[in-house]
């Protein structure tokens, strides 16, 4: 029993730190992108897009991560999967290479 203990507080961690690192970049993203983007173009697209994705955080607050904390889901393995994309991602926004262009290794469920 000890062995699904540490497991499920593996996942509990995991889900905790997925839900802190989505807020912050919520977060981020509203308190200086967002009001960047909007001045330098002046554009209702980008109003629309971060309505968008602030629906989409507080949908997922609200009942993804809910049901995902007791949802038979190896967030280890999960976890691990979303770190090496957010890690491919993040090398192709540096090198200027296009999302659908850095998609190659990534497969989806």
């Amino acid at each position: 029993m000890k062995d699904q203990d540490g497991a499920d507080a593996k996942k509990s961690a995991l889900v905790k730190q997925v839900c802190d690192a989505l807020k912050v970049h919520a977060e981020i993203e509203e308190e200086i992108f967002y009001p960047a983007v909007r001045k330098a173009i002046d554009d209702a697209k980008v109003t629309v897009l971060g309505e968008k994705i602030e629906h989409q955080v507080k949908e997922e607050e609200g009942d993804m991560f809910v049901k995902a904390k007791g949802a038979k889901v190896d967030v280890v393995t999960l976890g691990a999967s979303m770190a090496k994309r957010k890690a491919e991602l993040a090398a192709a926004a540096q090198s200027g290479t296009e999302g659908s262009k850095a998609r190659s290794s990534h497969k989806k469920a």
